[in-house]
């Protein structure tokens, strides 16, 4: 069965200003943004397991229906860039996340903002940023009768840097989530990953992946995906 990823148009400005519109990976991170769907060009087979595509079990919502505003500015250190965001938020069925491709269940959309800076000089090679989405996620049962709702905000900050043969990675995720029925309250979780590499005669890369999430087991939010539950992995493996 065909499964749509990305369906997107735009048009560049100029370097300071691309507009799109459509099915978007979700600017956030740096993962999501790097290797989306570049497989082939990432160290590890697998994406961090935070970072999972929504059909995959995925916890956070990495593609959006909507619009999107991106460029960068050139400075004296490096090139700033950020996005603007805004689409379908996200909905829970069967106990998975679902973009809501064809249309919100909801009139509360998806906001978000991403803003990053890609060094040059003496530091080129490392990307530094932040961002942030805040949405209204509703979780439906069997029969898609709404069974909660909730606030969800979340900010996050990454590093990177991939130079000479080195890479470094490491992203972090917190969200504050605010349940919208009857048991309210806001309720606090975090997830993050950091990943090491080497290559080697250009042909061998060596990495350690740590990664682990912490998710109050009474947020809505998790508590209605299947696999909305803490964790702690680490992996050491040639590649």
């Amino acid at each position: 069965m065909a499964d749509l990823k990305r369906a997107q148009i735009g048009y560049t400005f100029n370097d300071q200003l691309t507009v799109w519109m459509g099915r978007l990976h979700t600017p956030f991170g740096y993962w999501n943004r790097a290797f989306h769907h570049g497989a082939q060009i990432q160290t590890s087979i697998l994406r961090p397991r935070m970072l999972d595509f929504e059909d995959d079990g995925g916890i956070l919502p990495v593609h959006t229906t909507g619009i999107w505003a991106t460029g960068s500015l050139r400075t004296s250190i490096g090139r700033l860039a950020y996005d603007l965001y805004a689409g379908n938020g996200t909905r829970i069925a069967d106990g998975a996340l679902n973009p809501n491709a064809s249309g919100d269940d909801n009139a509360n959309k998806a906001l978000g903002f991403s803003l990053g800076m890609r060094f040059n000089g003496a530091l080129d090679g490392l990307s530094l940023g932040v961002h942030g989405l805040r949405q209204t996620v509703g979780a439906y049962d069997a029969n898609s009768v709404l069974t909660s709702s909730t606030r969800l905000a979340m900010l996050g900050a990454y590093g990177a840097y991939n130079n000479n043969g080195g890479e470094v990675i490491s992203e972090y995720y917190r969200l504050h989530d605010t349940d919208l029925g009857g048991n309210a309250g806001a309720r606090g979780s975090w997830t993050g990953c950091a990943q090491l590499g080497r290559t080697f005669a250009d042909r061998w890369t060596p990495y350690y992946r740590a990664k682990k999430a912490s998710l109050d087991p009474t947020d809505n939010y998790f508590l209605a995906q299947t696999n909305g539950r803490s964790y702690t992995r680490q992996v050491l493996t040639p590649s």
